[in-house]
């Protein structure tokens, strides 16, 4: 089968492996195929490494990190797991990290 064929393929769950450049290595050799990937299960520092090379990930980290952490002020829950405000806050970090990788290939003309 001839995965360049299909709108987009999936590869996971690589949150066990974030931190390794390994990761990075196969994400971008197989995106550099013309490959459209989906993460299942990227956390930031995944996004930061790789980002470029994803169409579209997901992840339960900010999931994991809310059940961890107080509730947000004037959220009327015990814990913010199934929250909306928590988890956009969470996608606000993302994009942030998304951006600055992105500021960074803009002025250096490479990945850093």
């Amino acid at each position: 089968m001839d995965l360049r064929t299909l709108s987009v393929v999936g590869i996971g769950s690589v949150c066990r492996r974030q931190n390794t450049a390994e990761v990075d290595v196969i994400v971008s050799t197989i995106a550099g195929e013309g490959i459209a990937l989906h993460g299942f299960g990227v956390k930031l520092t995944g996004i930061g490494l790789y980002a470029e090379s994803l169409a579209s990930a997901d992840s339960m980290a900010w999931s994991y990190n809310a059940r961890r952490s107080p509730p947000l002020a004037g959220c009327p829950h015990r814990s913010c797991a199934n929250c909306l405000r928590f988890a956009l806050a969470w996608r606000l970090r993302v994009v942030a990290r998304c951006n600055t990788y992105q500021r960074r290939l803009d002025f250096t003309g490479a990945a850093a």
